[in-house]
């Protein structure tokens, strides 16, 4: 039986330069001046183009390596895993402590909510592209066109993790570097009242907009239970800012919410 051919290779691949990082690095208040390029060329390659002990198919087969065409880049050592783990714990903090400087008297839960926002996939994708990182994805054939892997903003947010994981290695773990990229990023691209404002959890959305608007937490109260759950939203001082009536106490709560950011005008 014949055995299949595997092949990876995709011509629009290109490797990642010294010169590219510093753009990169350069327009996002970095001046960090890269002494290792070969980390951050690992951090833009996927597992599926690594060279591996054995191939297989995209279905499982066991297969044979093609032959490299002359307009590709070799097959790599390792992929961005390692790095993107250790970038995603470097943005957390970063994300973290460029929130509670921005937000001092804010509690915690709305100070997570936030950061989970920003550190989402589609966010950290969506940035990805933002600063053409993307472009220098290392990807198989099959990733690039079967999967659309190279604009896959769900996918994208890991190479930009990876990247920061090989910046925190290159810089010699100078949290200053890191947290100055990454603030950069934040102050650029994201619309942080957009994303306060346009949650559709209504109770979430409340929350977050009574803290920062007025610095209190909304409350709800139990005004039924006949014919549904009649719920109030309350305001710091107890004072009715909405009322909803839902066949759960969440869901009264939730038109609560709701009809309190219809009256609050949000």
């Amino acid at each position: 039986m014949e055995v299949p051919i595997y092949n990876p290779f995709n011509s629009k691949n290109c490797m990642f330069t010294q010169k590219d990082i510093h753009t990169i690095l350069q327009k996002h208040d970095c001046q960090h001046l890269v002494r290792n390029t070969e980390i951050f060329q690992t951090a833009m390659v996927h597992s599926s183009y690594v060279r591996r002990t054995e191939y297989t198919t995209p279905i499982g087969d066991v297969a044979q390596l093609a032959a490299k065409p002359d307009d590709c880049i070799d097959l790599f050592p390792e992929s961005y895993e390692r790095l993107e783990h250790l970038g995603d714990s470097i943005l957390g903090a970063s994300v973290a402590t460029y929130l509670s400087i921005r937000f001092p008297t804010q509690q915690e839960g709305f100070l997570t909510n936030l950061r989970k926002e920003i550190v989402c996939n589609i966010m950290l994708g969506e940035l990805t592209k933002k600063i053409k990182l993307n472009q220098f994805y290392v990807i198989s054939k099959h990733n690039e066109d079967a999967c659309n892997g190279r604009y896959n903003v769900k996918k994208l947010g890991d190479i930009l993790e990876a990247f920061i994981g090989a910046l925190w290695i290159d810089c010699r773990y100078n949290f200053q570097i890191i947290y100055a990229f990454v603030v950069s990023l934040i102050e650029t691209y994201i619309d942080i009242p957009g994303i306060l404002l346009n949650d559709t959890n209504f109770k979430d959305q409340l929350q977050k907009f009574c803290q920062i608007k007025f610095h209190y937490t909304p409350t709800y109260t139990m005004l039924s239970a006949e014919n549904g759950y009649t719920m109030a939203a309350l305001d710091g001082r107890g004072n009715h800012i909405g009322t909803g009536i839902g066949t759960t106490k969440k869901q009264g709560e939730q038109l609560a919410a709701q009809d309190a950011l219809k009256k609050l005008k949000v």
